[in-house]
């Protein structure tokens, strides 16, 4: 028997090495029906699989992460500003301290790092650590406060900011003052982090805070000119203390002397008030004038 030369030989398909075999076994195991291969044939062994991705495949690179479609888009890095950059994440991390102790220092670099890169991206890079009352503010600290508070439009809406000061520093006053300028370091530097992460729009959260404040406002000025009106109001009345001492000083008799009471029925304090004092000392020299009148008319007469 004569053998075919070799270029006569048929070449046979190479088939499923085992470990490609024991996957396709566990398939069918693990679905109750053989595998299939494209265009809903079944493999057949020695077949050649066809190329694709294994499962859970991903491209390689860095995750990708949820677009906000009302974000800016971000720009390139400057690499001559790489120094000024890494020289400001130095000064917003800061030193060791009780309230920023040395377990927290990685997710601080972290977090300062990503923020002034996404802050330069955007246009907006930070140039010094902000301060408010000559205090330096923590942005790291700050951010973490208002997000567990619900975020800028609800620390906005409950009016947290003030209580807000000491989280970014404790040696900021809780004052109205401060937690105003506090309020706009936060919508500077720290609001467009928050709606890239959150898929809010940052001019609908500064319109929001806003209106807030002139609806506050004119509550506040129109409770100012209802006040005032009802001061003018009180000035204009006529005062009746005035009025009955007008009544009581009608004659001493009628009135009385101090500790009795007069004609009027009306007791007269023990020991008189000094108005009281003055009037009746009035009536008493009228009283006298009248009195030496009557005795000249007599002498006269007579």
């Amino acid at each position: 028997m004569m053998r075919p030369p070799p270029g006569d030989l048929v070449k046979m398909p190479q088939g499923p090495n085992p470990l490609e075999w024991a996957n396709a076994q566990k398939m069918k195991e693990d679905d109750g029906t053989e595998p299939k291969g494209p265009g809903g044939a079944h493999p057949q062994p020695g077949a050649h699989p066809q190329p694709g991705p294994p499962p859970q495949w991903a491209p390689p690179g860095p995750p990708q992460q949820n677009i906000n479609p009302y974000a800016p888009p971000p720009q390139m890095l400057n690499p001559q500003n790489a120094g000024r950059r890494a020289n400001i994440v130095e000064q917003l991390v800061g030193p060791v301290t009780a309230a920023n102790p040395a377990r927290v220092m990685p997710d601080r670099r972290q977090f300062f790092q990503r923020l002034v890169d996404f802050l330069e991206q955007h246009g907006e890079p930070i140039t010094a650590v902000p301060q408010v009352s000559k205090q330096n503010v923590d942005l790291h600290r700050l951010y973490i406060a208002v997000r567990n508070r619900g975020g800028f439009e609800q620390v906005t809406k409950d009016k947290a900011w003030k209580s807000v000061c000491p989280e970014a520093n404790p040696d900021i006053s809780e004052s109205s003052a401060a937690g105003f300028q506090l309020r706009k370091h936060y919508q500077k530097h720290l609001l467009l982090l928050e709606c890239a992460e959150t898929g809010k729009n940052a001019e609908d959260a500064i319109a929001f805070a806003d209106k807030l404040k002139k609806k506050r406002h004119k509550a506040e000025k129109a409770d100012g000119a209802a006040a005032a009106a009802a001061a003018a109001a009180a000035a204009d009345a006529p005062s009746t203390s005035g009025t009955q001492n007008h009544n009581n000083s009608l004659t001493p008799s009628r009135v009385g002397t101090p500790g009795s009471v007069g004609s009027m029925g009306i007791a007269v304090p023990s020991p008189a008030p000094p108005e009281y004092q003055r009037v009746l000392k009035q009536f008493s020299a009228i009283a006298q004038e009248k009195v030496s009148i009557s005795l000249l008319l007599v002498v006269v007469s007579e």
